[in-house]
């Protein structure tokens, strides 16, 4: 293997995949016994836990499905039964379980990911915060999938890579906006991509602008409950009685793995049989049609499209790459747009993930979009794998939110370094109240007093990996450890980040200084390039009544 082999891990609620670059685009590995992918899943049997297909045969009770899903929901501990008794897990456990079944299946193909030799990348949901990107960080290293903060992708910009890349191959020169719609089993991840194709060298190439990217837990998962409850009534109505089995507790279980069987094959018949293969209990067979999944889904389709538009707007204001170009909009202009308005500023609507493949779906969008703008691919849930082995396309990816801290770092009198925390990796720069409600969206963090800061001296605003490597800044051209900072008396100081790039710093000598960063670092294997920043305006602090013995 050579040193620019690339490696994308998409691990899924439902189903994980491998990819690998390839000169012809990324190549899928074969994951699972039999097919490219392999069931997220783990149980317990009655003597040894089991992962992946080894775990797909036993009782719903005993599995722990969508384990991902601990991480959006903050969970630790998950509930499954031994056939007889409850058991609590740890959800940390299941999920490094899974992706070191992952692991040994891609050493297995014959790719070491853990002497070096290869970058590897893994997606994670778009709305995951910087603790929950750390979770995973943390587990699939521990479980032996050397990934680091520079190489974790959003998941729809990851599909959104990929689609734009087999555009390319095909002759196609995208250009425009690029909505991306990819809804999994546990989230629906939206993002809004700015794509610009050309020429270079006889190669067609595409810089790519991630604008906005953003999501909700509203995915498969609750179409295949709302599926079930279909599926029960339907039931009860042919004159099936579950009140006087022996063993009622877990036929719910049982409803919902057939009828998340189902949602799959309705996807291309117009109507099933269903056969619930409990073990206990003798359940009639039933017919589910795939209106029923357009019953199902519609809910959660009209629901997601309130995020939609917070994305599209979110990209509207923060749509500047540099000063030179257009303007991004202020939130009450932004407001002020219709949803006929956000959807006439979209070119193209990618359709991704595992649901992309119900039809209800992709008719759903074309009522917003207009239909000749939804794209769907042969194979929309193996997207997010194959964007994540992506050879060369990530040297000229531009994130929206910087994926490292800033640090306020200084030396102590005794020459120890000290530091407080004035933004965390993948924080939003605004929050949905001030999209929503506010004449203006930043991110905006106060420090002072309360982080017992000396009253004199010299510091600096630092970033850094989430693993602690520094990422220099280019300040008008010229490489620097960090933005100067200056302690004194008088007032906290503040960091406020916008969407459109500008940044405001003030220290504690009341001194502001205003600059502004035309890009994010993007992904580059193991490491970031730097910051570029320029200086667009000082302050002078307010005259203060008392004397300002901190020094210069």
């Amino acid at each position: 293997m050579h040193v620019s082999e690339i490696v994308g891990v998409d691990f899924g609620t439902s189903t994980s995949l491998v990819s690998t670059s390839a000169i012809r685009g990324a190549r899928m590995l074969p994951l699972g016994d039999l097919t490219t992918w392999v069931p997220s899943i783990a149980g317990l049997s009655e003597t040894s836990w089991l992962v992946g297909e080894d775990a797909a045969h036993l009782p719903e009770s005993s599995l722990v499905r969508s384990a991902k899903r601990a991480i959006t929901e903050n969970l630790t501990q998950l509930k499954i039964t031994d056939g007889a008794h409850e058991v609590i897990v740890l959800a940390d456990d299941v999920i490094r379980d899974i992706l070191q079944m992952i692991a040994e299946r891609i050493e297995y193909n014959a790719l070491p990911i853990t002497d070096g030799s290869a970058t590897v990348r893994l997606g994670c949901p778009a709305m995951w915060s910087g603790q929950q990107r750390r979770r995973l960080i943390r587990l699939a290293n521990e479980a032996g999938v050397p990934v680091h903060d520079t190489t974790l992708v959003d998941e729809p910009v990851a599909a959104g890579v990929a689609w734009v890349n087999r555009q390319l191959a095909l002759g196609s020169f995208i250009s425009g906006k690029v909505l991306v719609y990819d809804m999994g089993g546990g989230t629906l991840d939206i993002a809004v991509l700015r794509v610009t194709a050309y020429q270079e060298a006889g190669d067609r190439r595409a810089d790519i602008w991630v604008q906005a990217a953003n999501g909700t837990d509203v995915a498969g998962d609750r179409v295949d409950r709302a599926l079930r409850d279909i599926l029960k009534a339907r039931l009860a109505d042919a004159g099936f009685d579950a009140s006087d089995l022996n063993h009622p507790s877990d036929l719910d279980d049982w409803l919902l793995r057939a009828a998340r069987e189902a949602k799959v094959e309705l996807t291309k018949l117009e109507e099933t049989s269903v056969s619930v293969a409990h073990p206990h209990v003798d359940v009639p067979l039933c017919t589910l049609f795939r209106t029923d999944v357009d019953q199902a889904i519609r809910p959660l389709l009209d629901a997601s499209m309130e995020r939609v538009w917070e994305v599209a707007r979110a990209a509207l204001m923060s749509q500047t790459s540099s000063r030179s170009e257009s303007a991004a909009l202020a939130p009450d202009q932004a407001r002020r747009l219709s949803a006929n308005e956000l959807a006439r500023g979209i070119d193209h609507v990618l359709v991704a993930g595992g649901m992309a493949r119900v039809p209800a779906l992709r008719e759903f969008l074309g009522e917003h979009f207009g239909h000749d703008r939804i794209h769907q691919v042969d194979d929309p849930e193996q997207l997010i794998a194959a964007g994540l082995g992506a050879n060369d396309a990530y040297e000229s990816l531009n994130l929206h939110r910087p994926g490292f801290d800033f640090v306020l770092t200084w030396l102590d009198p005794a020459g120890s370094r000290r530091e407080v925390q004035v933004y965390e990796a993948y924080t939003p720069f605004y929050d949905r109240q001030q999209v929503l409600y506010s004449n203006s969206v930043a991110y905006q963090r106060r420090f002072g007093t309360a982080d017992d800061l000396p009253r004199q001296g010299e510091a600096m605003i630092a970033a850094r990996t989430v693993s602690g490597q520094t990422i220099p800044l280019e300040i008008d051209g010229v490489r620097s450890d960090g933005i100067p900072f200056k302690f004194g008396y008088g007032t906290d100081a503040m960091l406020s980040i916008e969407p459109n790039g500008r940044v405001f710093v003030r220290d504690t000598k009341g001194y502001g200084t205003e600059w502004f960063i035309s890009r994010w670092p993007v992904i580059k294997g193991r490491g970031a390039e730097a910051v570029k920043i320029s200086r667009t305006r000082e302050t002078l602090p307010e005259r203060k009544w008392y004397y300002d013995h901190s020094g210069d």
